[in-house]
Protein backbone atom coordinates (compact mmCIF):
# COMPACT_ATOMS: atom_id res chain seq x y z
CA UNK A 1 0.00 0.00 0.00
CA UNK A 2 2.64 2.73 0.65
CA UNK A 3 4.52 1.75 -2.51
CA UNK A 4 0.95 2.43 -4.36
CA UNK A 5 0.97 5.94 -2.74
CA UNK A 6 4.06 6.78 -2.76
CA UNK A 7 4.28 6.32 -6.74
CA UNK A 8 0.99 8.25 -6.97
CA UNK A 9 2.33 10.92 -5.61
CA UNK A 10 5.24 10.90 -7.49
CA UNK A 11 3.34 10.39 -10.66
CA UNK A 12 1.69 13.40 -9.84
CA UNK A 13 4.43 15.73 -8.59
CA UNK A 14 5.83 14.85 -12.00
CA UNK A 15 2.64 16.39 -13.71
CA UNK A 16 2.61 19.30 -12.01
CA UNK A 17 6.55 19.85 -12.90
CA UNK A 18 5.74 19.04 -16.13
CA UNK A 19 2.94 21.81 -15.97
CA UNK A 20 4.54 24.62 -14.41
CA UNK A 21 7.50 23.96 -16.84
CA UNK A 22 5.46 24.79 -19.82
CA UNK A 23 4.19 27.61 -18.12
CA UNK A 24 7.23 28.98 -17.35
CA UNK A 25 8.39 28.67 -20.86
CA UNK A 26 5.47 30.06 -22.24
CA UNK A 27 6.29 33.18 -19.80
CA UNK A 28 9.26 33.30 -21.16
CA UNK A 29 8.14 33.64 -24.19
CA UNK A 30 6.23 36.39 -23.28
CA UNK A 31 8.61 38.25 -21.98
CA UNK A 32 10.91 37.74 -24.93
CA UNK A 33 7.94 39.30 -27.20
CA UNK A 34 7.28 41.83 -24.73
CA UNK A 35 11.06 42.84 -24.90
CA UNK A 36 10.75 42.78 -28.70
CA UNK A 37 7.43 45.20 -28.48
CA UNK A 38 9.81 47.75 -26.74
CA UNK A 39 12.88 47.64 -28.90
CA UNK A 40 10.80 48.31 -31.64
CA UNK A 41 9.07 51.15 -29.97
CA UNK A 42 12.17 52.38 -29.31
CA UNK A 43 13.21 51.82 -33.05
CA UNK A 44 10.15 53.84 -34.37
CA UNK A 45 11.06 56.68 -32.19
CA UNK A 46 14.53 56.91 -33.54
CA UNK A 47 13.18 56.44 -36.75
CA UNK A 48 10.77 59.23 -36.68
CA UNK A 49 12.56 61.64 -34.66
CA UNK A 50 15.45 61.42 -37.63
CA UNK A 51 12.50 61.90 -40.34
CA UNK A 52 11.47 65.06 -38.21
CA UNK A 53 14.91 66.11 -38.08
CA UNK A 54 15.57 66.02 -41.41
CA UNK A 55 12.48 67.65 -42.62
CA UNK A 56 12.86 70.07 -40.96
CA UNK A 57 14.79 73.29 -41.96
CA UNK A 58 15.81 74.34 -38.56
CA UNK A 59 17.94 71.60 -36.88
CA UNK A 60 18.41 72.91 -33.98
CA UNK A 61 14.42 73.51 -33.29
CA UNK A 62 14.13 69.96 -34.70
CA UNK A 63 16.27 68.20 -31.90
CA UNK A 64 14.68 70.39 -29.44
CA UNK A 65 11.51 68.94 -30.30
CA UNK A 66 12.40 65.60 -30.94
CA UNK A 67 13.61 66.02 -27.32
CA UNK A 68 10.72 67.69 -25.79
CA UNK A 69 7.99 65.92 -23.73
CA UNK A 70 5.60 66.50 -26.44
CA UNK A 71 7.16 63.98 -28.62
CA UNK A 72 8.78 61.61 -25.75
CA UNK A 73 5.13 61.10 -23.95
CA UNK A 74 3.66 59.03 -26.82
CA UNK A 75 6.62 56.53 -26.80
CA UNK A 76 7.07 56.51 -22.96
CA UNK A 77 3.54 56.12 -22.51
CA UNK A 78 4.03 52.69 -24.59
CA UNK A 79 7.11 51.46 -22.73
CA UNK A 80 5.54 52.59 -19.20
CA UNK A 81 2.38 49.80 -20.44
CA UNK A 82 5.08 47.27 -21.69
CA UNK A 83 7.18 47.74 -18.26
CA UNK A 84 4.18 46.85 -16.24
CA UNK A 85 3.40 43.90 -18.21
CA UNK A 86 7.10 42.84 -17.80
CA UNK A 87 6.92 43.22 -14.47
CA UNK A 88 3.53 41.13 -13.62
CA UNK A 89 4.72 37.99 -15.56
CA UNK A 90 8.22 38.16 -14.41
CA UNK A 91 6.44 37.65 -10.74
CA UNK A 92 4.43 35.10 -12.03
CA UNK A 93 7.82 33.38 -13.86
CA UNK A 94 9.07 33.84 -10.06
CA UNK A 95 6.65 32.28 -8.11
CA UNK A 96 6.22 29.38 -10.96
CA UNK A 97 10.45 28.90 -10.56
CA UNK A 98 9.56 28.67 -6.76
CA UNK A 99 6.71 26.02 -6.81
CA UNK A 100 8.68 23.81 -9.42
CA UNK A 101 11.86 23.73 -6.85
CA UNK A 102 8.98 22.56 -4.16
CA UNK A 103 7.71 20.17 -6.03
CA UNK A 104 11.21 18.95 -7.04
CA UNK A 105 12.22 18.66 -3.26
CA UNK A 106 9.18 16.81 -3.09
CA UNK A 107 9.50 14.68 -5.56
CA UNK A 108 13.24 13.84 -4.14
CA UNK A 109 11.47 12.79 -0.60
CA UNK A 110 8.76 10.60 -2.34
CA UNK A 111 11.04 9.17 -4.94
CA UNK A 112 13.28 7.92 -1.56
CA UNK A 113 10.70 6.67 0.06
CA UNK A 114 9.43 4.73 -3.13
CA UNK A 115 12.99 3.37 -3.47
CA UNK A 116 13.25 2.32 0.82
CA UNK A 117 9.56 0.65 0.23
CA UNK A 118 11.09 -1.37 -2.77
CA UNK A 119 14.10 -2.26 -0.33
CA UNK A 120 12.45 -3.40 2.57
CA UNK A 121 9.83 -5.39 -0.14
CA UNK A 122 12.40 -6.85 -0.55
CA UNK A 123 14.18 -7.34 2.50
CA UNK A 124 11.04 -8.72 3.89
CA UNK A 125 10.60 -11.20 1.15
CA UNK A 126 13.95 -13.16 1.82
Amino acid sequence: MGFAISQTTTMTCKLQMADLESRIMRLTNELMNLSRKSQDIVTKQQVEAQRYINQDDDPVAAIEYVNSEAFLTKYKAQLADIQVKEQALTVEKQQAETKQKMLSTQLEGWEKLTENNIKEGFEYAN
